[in-house]
């Protein structure tokens, strides 16, 4: 059990940031998935919010700018082959 007063606030920290970034990802998830399923114009507006919501994800330092490049890559890639 924490005692020390910075500790506990570190882990309300903690606990409040891995929440936030839990929904960020599992929103992108979504996105990639409606992206990967959609056709026609649809695919272009989904290939937009993928490429948008993985870019706030890395400039927040939920993903790593590399890994929002290989997945923006691998969206387009697929998009791109339909």
């Amino acid at each position: 059990m924490k005692r020390h007063k910075d500790a506990l606030k570190k882990e309300r920290q903690a606990t409040r940031r891995r929440a936030r970034n839990q929904s960020a990802i599992a929103a992108i998830k979504t996105l990639r998935k409606k992206a990967e399923a959609a056709t026609g114009a649809d695919r272009d507006a989904a290939l937009k919010l993928v490429t948008s919501a993985v870019g706030r994800a890395a400039r927040k330092g939920v993903l790593h700018r590399n890994t929002a490049s290989r997945i923006v890559s691998r969206v387009a890639k697929k998009a791109a082959a339909k």
